[in-house]
């Protein structure tokens, strides 16, 4: 698993690894797609509303994560330039300030409701919060390290 990470982050891995890579890549991409289709089945057999939003919400999850691996493999079937634009510094420590008020809010602390599948999509809506605010405020740290790297360049 490891191994695996490197070869899909190296900017120009060698034929071999990047094969491999994309091999990996497409069958992430089948096991999303037919989780996803499992889950929305599954949905829409289910009574309970709670239960078919939570289960409709992770059928949406692993929906974005194919587009995501989806879009990797066309960059890497491309040959893409690993180029990328940042947003600026004050866009993103306005997203962190937000995103840090999304958890002071914590729903399943502040909202006592008896469902317990509603007290898991509460659950699930912090933790999406808390993962908001670690990724960007990572986009944050690499954009300073960007900047710093372009003024000693």
């Amino acid at each position: 698993s490891d191994l695996r990470g490197r070869l899909i982050i190296q900017e120009e891995p060698k034929r071999p690894e990047r094969e491999e890579a994309l091999k990996i890549l497409r069958d992430r991409l089948r096991l999303e797609l037919t989780a996803a289709e499992k889950y929305l089945e599954l949905s829409n057999q289910t009574s309970d509303d709670y239960s078919k939003m939570l289960l409709r919400m992770i059928a949406s999850d692993s929906i974005r994560h194919g587009d995501v691996v989806s879009q990797v493999i066309s960059w890497l079937e491309a040959g893409r330039d690993s180029e990328f634009e940042m947003p600026g510094k004050a866009v993103l420590e306005s997203l962190v300030a937000l995103e840090d008020s999304a958890q002071e809010a914590s729903l399943s602390e502040s909202i006592h409701i008896t469902h317990p599948i509603a007290r898991l999509l509460f659950q699930w809506i912090d933790a999406d919060e808390k993962k908001h605010e670690k990724i960007v405020s990572k986009m944050l740290r690499l954009q300073t390290e960007m900047r710093r790297g372009q003024t000693t360049a």
